[in-house]
């Protein structure tokens, strides 16, 4: 196993519970819809719930997401590049962007353990949850995506180098 193959792994696991935190949400949000318009008893928990797993949801898949390609990119002219090229652009963008999520990695997670600390709620609706937890899985998904950015700043080096598109182990 290539340390680009191990640095990608957590983005699969990621992918998978961002997916399964998809059902609770669904779950949240018909329970939701029932007891406001049926029961006529709408929940003070179901808001807070629903955008802090939606929130989640996103936050869980950036990793996978960039892994498979799936951000929103605009391919008119990288791709009619020479292989080197591209990768050389690659490199300079994933070389940029990497110390941005490490630090945004870095100040989330000193946000958790601080709202945590502090006992800091939410604060939107009656519920009033604790919010460090919500920060902590920020914290998570900004240092999954720089995992997998720096994943992908090696494969760009491997392109460089070699001139190849990166195949990897598949």
């Amino acid at each position: 196993m290539s340390l680009i193959d191990l640095l990608e792994r957590p983005a699969d696991v990621s992918g998978r519970i961002s997916a399964l935190l998809v059902v609770p949400l669904v779950l949240v949000l018909l329970y939701e819809v029932i007891a406001r318009y049926v029961l006529r008893a709408p929940t003070a928990w179901a808001y807070d719930l629903t955008y802090m797993l939606m929130g989640s949801v996103f936050l869980m898949a950036m990793s996978f997401a960039l892994k498979i390609k799936q951000h929103v990119n605009v391919d008119l002219i990288l791709p009619r590049l020479p292989v080197r090229l591209q990768a050389l652009i690659n490199v300079l963008c994933y070389g940029a962007l990497l110390p941005v999520l490490v630090w945004m990695s870095w100040y989330v997670g000193l946000a958790a353990v601080e709202a945590f600390h502090r006992g800091e709620v939410a604060g939107v609706s009656a519920w009033n949850p604790v919010i460090w937890p919500f920060k902590a899985v920020w914290c998570l998904g900004f240092a999954l995506l720089a995992l997998q950015v720096l994943a992908e700043w090696l494969k760009a080096l491997v392109s460089l180098r070699t001139g190849l598109a990166y195949g990897g182990a598949s």
